[in-house]
């Protein structure tokens, strides 16, 4: 059996972790605060893209929720530092039945948060279903009768956008937040990083074994042996009615190593106008400028449908970009994009899901940029 490395948290700490306060009420006392202070780790990311399979690699479901570490009784924390307090932003109170689950304190549970409400139901081949491992939370998963897809997120973002209160008003009528866990960083105060992912993985199956599902925390199901065909055709069903596409992990790298994940996701190419519009950069790129808004036209008018990022193909022409950004207005670029998101308070009634800049398209006329043509290359495929 693979060996499981357990770690003093203390000789880590320099590298990947910072302490953070969780901030309470007035009415709690000095104890209870300090009582509850959490170590944070910033979450790791799929570093690297693929457009094919990966035979061999652990294979889950890509979910655009939103990503949160869980601290048994304590709180959970997101990836996003907050300009307010410099601090990992801590949301527990909107989940409570998630901070309250029956696992051993002083652990990290790396988890995609949805709602119910999200849910696109994707029937799977019989073949498919059965190469998932045994376990209590996959046969959860699999009574449903299909594969929970979350083409948008909606109801989610506006449940954990919400204060407590309302939160928990907006869980009570569609369903509490599910949390797919499918990551352990830390148990009883112990850091489990340095482990195999596939070692990892197993330890975490163990100990979610005796978790009834039904209580929102879920063991992400995963898939350890499927072909290349297999995966490219999960990969199919997951993102014909809009999914995000799957994750593909290598078994033997530890946590956050520099390719240890591989996101593999559908996405479409569009020609678009620089509308004009922008934002401004934060932290090492304050005073220059942060993203730029890009958009499509139709009947001559030009509606915006999301934003790139400024830094585009070279941080180094920011400086440059930022002095000329009154004359980007009508410039065309082409970027490539992962589908379209409904957004009800767009002029389009929808957004761009992660559009990025590819290149510039000096050849084109910004008008032949155009809702038609983005929804042409959207119904094409990939």
């Amino acid at each position: 059996m693979e060996k499981f490395y357990f770690t003093e948290q203390k000789a880590e700490v320099k590298e990947t972790f910072r302490r953070a306060r969780y901030y309470f009420s007035s009415s709690q006392t000095t104890n209870q605060k300090e009582n509850r202070t959490m170590i944070q780790i910033c979450p790791a990311r799929a570093k690297k893209k693929t457009v094919v399979p990966l035979p061999g690699y652990l294979c889950e479901q890509k979910i655009d929720g939103q990503r949160y570490i869980i601290h048994p009784g304590k709180g959970c924390t997101s990836r996003r530092i907050s300009a307010v307090t410099q601090e990992y932003v801590e949301k527990g109170d909107r989940v409570p039945h998630l901070v309250g689950t029956a696992f051993p304190q002083e652990s990290l549970l790396d988890c995609e948060f949805v709602s119910p409400a999200d849910i696109v139901q994707v029937e799977l081949p019989g073949h498919i279903w059965d190469q998932l491992p045994n376990h209590p939370h996959h046969q959860f998963i699999k009574d449903l009768g299909y594969l929970p897809v979350y083409p948008h997120v909606s109801s989610t973002t506006s449940i954990m956008g919400s204060d407590a209160r309302e939160a928990l008003r907006k869980q009570s009528l569609c369903g509490q937040i599910w949390a797919y866990c499918f990551d352990i960083l830390q148990f009883k105060g112990q850091s489990t990083t340095r482990s195999s992912q596939l070692a990892r993985r197993r330890f975490l199956a163990s100990q979610l074994e005796g978790i009834d599902p039904k209580r929102g925390l879920i063991l992400m199901p995963q898939w350890t042996s499927l072909n290349a065909d297999d995966q490219q055709l999960l990969f199919d069903l997951i993102t014909e009615p809009g999914g995000e596409g799957i994750i593909l992990k290598d078994p033997g790298a530890p946590y956050n190593a520099p390719s240890n994940w591989f996101k593999w996701k559908k996405d479409f190419p569009v020609d678009a106008v620089l509308t004009g519009a922008y934002d401004w950069g934060t932290g090492k790129l304050e005073g220059l400028l942060g993203s730029l808004e890009i958009g499509v036209y139709r009947a001559g008018v030009l509606y915006p449908v999301g934003n790139i990022s400024a830094i585009m193909d070279s941080e180094s022409k920011l400086v440059d970009l930022t002095a000329n950004r009154a004359k980007l207005r009508g410039l065309v670029v082409e970027c490539r994009h992962n589908g379209k998101q409904t957004k009800k308070s767009a002029p389009l009634g929808f957004t761009l899901r992660h559009p990025r800049f590819r290149f510039w398209r000096d050849d084109k006329n910004a008008t032949d940029c155009t809702v038609e043509a983005l929804l042409n290359e959207l119904s094409v495929g990939r």
